[in-house]
């Protein structure tokens, strides 16, 4: 409204009232999405952020065909034809992209990676962010055990609901064939949605490749993984706790040794995995901190371990752990620099607030920092 008010002035630049108009819809839509450019925010995969955006690339859309239409109304016929067969194809080109994919048509965006990047988007977007196919999922995993019944399960509460939701559209005969074990990998086959990239831009492969895939352009969106297999080639990650008491007692026993922290627990659930690790580092010399760290006077090596899913390695580029029975264990690799203090803990996100789990610290003898 305000840009509008001032375009209408006397004096303004645009006083012709369809052209405010279209200014005014090209401004609701760049605008959001420049002005997050400009302030820095990192690229995810929420379009949901920036949903509201959607209405106005619709006007725009619309304002654009009804211009081509004028435009060719006023050029010779040869022109004019050439020109609506062009906006023809356009349009042809993508209804016929539309019905190749369905009923998949919610990965339709897909098709811009492939064609405008070299992997850059694949590797960073989700490209199952909506979940919506998993009931195609569902039905596969159906056709795979004619007759029989199907244990699916999930290692992510967001797969879980989406298994869930899509089970309840399913015909009823076929609801009945699907059991869903909830979260945990005591199941036949696992739902997942690929994850495209995790953070420190550590990207891993599985230990076996899914059984099928769900997928458009290149990319799956939904993978399914047979856990039989998964369970066969499963190799597992032995981390041993030192045989002296913990240097630390806290949620987890924490000891300082060779060159890392280890972090052990006895009566381990998933969630005891899921949230983030807090590993801050004081150096004996701050001389020793890499350079954009001394400004801060400590090392930050926070980390989250990704995916703790049995068909990928247990191994990041920050941290391993293990997980067998109700034991787990961390091992967080130190610098090799002398060090006087080690600070950790643990949190979650609650809402928008940060919430603190557990917390401790391991101040080092002289003698004992390398």
């Amino acid at each position: 409204l305000v840009l509008r008010r001032g375009l209408a002035r006397p004096g303004g630049a645009l006083r012709n009232t369809p052209a405010r108009f279209a200014l005014l819809v090209a401004a609701c839509w760049a605008g959001p999405p420049a002005a997050a450019a400009l302030a820095g925010a990192h690229t995810n995969s929420g379009w949901r952020h920036v949903f509201f955006i959607h209405a106005p690339f619709c006007v725009l859309a619309a304002l654009g065909a009804a211009a081509l239409a004028r435009a060719a109304r006023r050029m010779a016929s040869g022109g004019g034809e050439a020109l609506r067969a062009l906006a023809g194809a356009g349009a042809a080109a993508a209804a016929v992209s539309m019905t190749l994919l369905h009923p998949h048509q919610q990965v339709y965006f897909n098709g811009l990676e492939d064609r405008t990047t070299t992997g850059r988007i694949r590797e960073r977007y989700d490209f199952g962010y909506w979940g919506a196919a998993f009931r195609a999922g569902l039905e596969r995993a159906l056709a795979e055990r004619p007759g029989a019944e199907a244990r699916v399960c999930s290692t992510r509460r967001s797969d879980y609901i989406n298994s869930k939701q899509n089970r309840a559209i399913l015909r009823r005969g076929d609801r009945a064939r699907i059991a869903l074990d909830g979260i945990g990998d005591a199941c036949d086959i696992m739902l997942i949605r690929p994850r495209r990239a995790l953070w420190h831009g550590h990207w891993r492969r599985p230990i076996v490749p899914p059984a099928w895939s769900l997928a458009a352009y290149g990319s799956s969106f939904l993978d399914a993984f047979d856990m039989d297999e998964v369970r066969a080639a499963d190799v597992e990650t032995r981390i041993d706790a030192p045989a002296r008491p913990p240097d630390l007692v806290a949620y987890f026993d924490v000891w300082i040794h060779d060159g890392a922290v280890v972090y052990a627990r006895d009566g381990c659930a998933p969630e005891d995995l899921a949230a983030r690790f807090v590993l801050h580092i004081d150096p004996a010399d701050p001389a020793d901190l890499p350079k954009g760290r001394r400004r801060y006077g400590f090392d930050n090596r926070d980390f989250t371990l990704h995916d703790i899913l049995p068909m990928y390695p247990r191994s990041s580029r920050r941290a391993a752990w293990e997980r067998n029975g109700d034991r787990c264990a961390v091992r967080a690799p130190l610098p090799d620099y002398p060090i006087r203090r080690v600070r950790m803990g643990q949190f979650v996100r609650d809402g928008g607030a940060r919430r603190g789990l557990w917390e401790g610290e391991i101040v080092i003898a002289g003698e004992d920092r390398r």
